[in-house]
């Protein structure tokens, strides 16, 4: 990312982000173009793109991404269980389809594994 960084002036081509202007080259770690990289290389399905975008908030010691937010779903009625239950199977296998294209499309994640899923 460090060969093409995002700032928060392209933070998302699916979220609105606004500043006050003074934020707006600063760099962001957000991923975005990336997920449209792999689509476009066939590495994941197109049709995912709507759900895939985020953030990662740190890198460790050594040199471990951690934190990563980067599925999203909606339309899910929180207060049906079966809803819920098909959100989250979804909502993990996008997370296959998230790690796929970071490995193609981010310098630095070819090896990366999935340690585990957040607890939601």
């Amino acid at each position: 990312t460090s060969k093409n960084p995002a700032t928060y002036k392209d933070w998302s081509r699916t979220w609105e982000q606004t500043t006050s202007g003074k934020e707006e080259d600063l760099k962001s770690p957000y991923l975005d173009r990336e997920f449209e990289a792999a689509a476009k290389a066939g590495v994941i399905p197109q049709d995912k793109l709507a759900t895939l975008g985020g953030s990662w908030s740190a890198l460790s010691s050594a040199g471990e991404a951690t934190n990563l937010n980067l599925v999203h779903k909606t339309g899910v009625d929180v207060t049906d269980v079966r809803s819920l239950t098909e959100a989250e199977i979804e909502g993990r296998a996008n997370v296959v389809h998230a790690l796929n294209a970071l490995k193609h499309a981010v310098p630095g994640f070819e090896n990366a594994k999935l340690r585990n899923f957040a607890m939601t």
